[in-house]
């Protein structure tokens, strides 16, 4: 009876000690998680999800007549301030590809914002992927249909516990960074969609290439062209500075037949202007690392465009 009364007081200790390891274990992740945005911006800047959110409500303004969409290379190297004839707003963002060009553009003709003119950035990269690395943002804003292009419910869900858990645990040296006292970042979003993000670039930088064309993306550059001539928004496919460093990363062959199908699918009704060989940005020093331009360059080359497509 003593043994059975001790057991079973000993099973109660064991409970409450397991019980108090996983709720402290539980409550120091939770406070971590909670943290690790606020560390993040500290070091450097605001995070992906705010800048996105931030995006979606200063487009939806409509306070403008010229959209720009694209990748990283429109999100940085265009500052929309340059143009003064007509208030113009940077939608792009990091890593999207047409089919987010595309659900964007479409997101605010849905909701009657009034664009007059579309400049589209376009690289050699831009339809070698089909990219996800947002979508657990983006699920938000386009609903089903940009969904079903991916490969399920479930795989979402996956997505998305990567980004809360999996990502987060990897921000840990970023975490320790701050708590030792490195927390000074000049990265910011500016009103106008345009996100600056500074750095140093070498000349000894690298880049990987693959020399892809996904029929998928395709269709969806495809699209936007189709769309744009239905709503009358006049169209200009742009093709941003580009390193040569960059640039050798692809064979001639591929970078001919690219530029040819751009100039296929747009035909005579839109501009296909190509600035990737522009010798005015060649310095190695005007960018911030491989493939982007620093906030002075990024300004200079958005007035060298605008110039260059407003004398067509």
């Amino acid at each position: 009876m003593v043994t059975s009364y001790i057991s079973s007081f000993d099973m109660k200790k064991l409970a409450i000690k397991i019980f108090a390891y996983i709720f402290s274990i539980s409550l120091l992740w939770i406070c971590y998680v909670c943290a690790i945005d606020h560390v993040c911006e500290s070091i450097y800047g605001i995070n992906t999800a705010k800048q996105i959110k931030k995006g979606f409500e200063n487009a939806t303004k409509g306070d403008y007549s010229i959209l720009f969409l694209g990748s990283s290379s429109i999100y940085r190297d265009i500052n929309p301030d340059v143009i003064t004839s007509s208030k113009a707003y940077n939608f792009a963002h990091d890593n999207d590809a047409p089919n987010q060009y595309y659900y964007k553009l479409k997101y605010l003709l849905d909701r009657n914002v009034q664009i007059d003119t579309l400049i589209l950035g376009i690289d050699y990269t831009s339809f070698a992927y089909i990219s996800d690395t947002r979508n657990y943002i983006y699920d938000r804003y386009f609903g089903s249909d940009y969904i079903k292009d991916y490969n399920s419910l479930i795989g979402e869900c996956v997505s998305n516990i990567k980004m809360y858990f999996i990502t987060k645990q990897k921000l840990f040296p970023q975490f320790v960074e701050y708590l030792e006292g490195a927390h000074s970042h000049n990265n910011y979003l500016k009103e106008n969609g345009q996100y600056i993000k500074n750095g140093t670039a070498s000349p000894d930088d690298k880049v990987d290439r693959d020399e892809i064309i996904l029929p998928f993306q395709i269709n969806y550059f495809k699209a936007i062209v189709d769309l744009c001539k239905s709503r009358g928004i006049h169209l200009f496919v742009i093709n941003c500075p580009t390193r040569d460093e960059e640039l050798q990363a692809y064979s001639k062959e591929f970078i001919i037949d690219f530029d040819n199908q751009i100039i296929d699918i747009l035909g005579d009704t839109c501009k296909y202007k190509n600035y990737s060989t522009l010798s005015l940005f060649k310095d190695y020093r005007q960018y911030v690392d491989i493939c982007h331009l620093n906030e002075q360059a990024a300004t200079e080359f958005t007035k060298y465009m605008w110039d260059d497509l407003t004398k067509q």
